[in-house]
């Protein structure tokens, strides 16, 4: 098994070095709001002061529960945009901070810090349910340093090959590439509210003229994936890679070549 560290604040800045490490971008400050508000320049990042309000809030791109508490989660407000955002938002004028020229959070890095909690208990745990096994621990380095030495290209399976450390073994021709996709759609009403005061149902029926999501489905010839369907019967369709084949193909036209098994393949 091959364990890696991700070293966050050098993915934040790659310069970084030394006591770089020891002297973060809060040092100095009371607190997480006192520096939002110095970052921003003390300044609405919505109307720059056009709106002439003294009063600065510091608000949540994503809510406080999804997003947290971190700069990267949080801008300058004056209290006029501030409170029209949450205004224009409830009513359902805008859907998210991007129609209200917002700028999005940066990126977390809640995958780099789980794997680097995850990583020891998962070898621990490998090595219980494997007790007649050996399992081994190896690093990114060996696994690339394998790599060159038998001139094979970075791929996934090749680093796979490496870290098996049986270089004996003769590779197969073919690769099966593997994809997990979702099972149901988690947001179950659409966000804005309809004549009456009641939510709309955001999901569309699981089977839709024998067809279901991420199917692997024929169309004209050619093998790729229901990755869209509306209850009329028309199919948003993509191969493996993402790449869009046809928007609104008929079911008509369409036929089944694999049942969705909770991966794409």
């Amino acid at each position: 098994m091959e364990t890696a560290s991700f070293d966050t604040q050098k993915l934040k800045n790659p310069e970084i070095s030394g006591t770089g490490y020891q002297n973060g971008d809060q040092k100095g400050f009371w607190n997480v709001r006192e520096y939002v508000l110095f970052r921003d320049n003390h300044e609405c990042q919505h109307c720059h002061g056009k709106k002439k309000d003294p009063a600065l809030n510091v608000h949540h791109i994503e809510s406080r529960k999804t997003g947290g508490n971190s700069p990267s989660n949080l801008i300058t407000l004056c209290e006029t945009c501030h409170n029209e955002y949450h205004k224009k938002i409830n009513s359902g004028k805008i859907k998210g901070p991007e129609d209200f020229k917002l700028p999005k959070r940066a990126k977390p890095y809640r995958d780099a810090a789980f794997m680097g909690i995850i990583r020891w208990t998962l070898l621990e745990r490998l090595k219980q349910a494997n007790p007649d096994l050996e399992v081994v621990n190896t690093y990114g380095y060996l696994t690339k340093n394998k790599r060159i030495e038998l001139n094979l290209a970075k791929e996934h399976y090749n680093d796979a090959y490496c870290i098996a450390g049986n270089l004996n073994a003769k590779p197969l021709k073919q690769c099966l590439y593997l994809k997990k996709i979702r099972r149901h759609n988690r947001q179950i009403h659409k966000f804005n509210f309809i004549k009456g005061h009641k939510r709309k149902n955001n999901q569309a029926p699981h089977m839709v003229g024998g067809f279901c999501l991420f199917d692997k489905v024929r169309y004209k010839g050619q093998e790729c994936f229901i990755t869209g369907r509306r209850q009329c019967g028309a199919f948003t369709l993509k191969t493996f890679w993402g790449q869009k084949i046809k928007d609104g193909a008929s079911m008509k036209k369409l036929i089944l070549v694999e049942r969705t098994s909770g991966y794409m393949k």
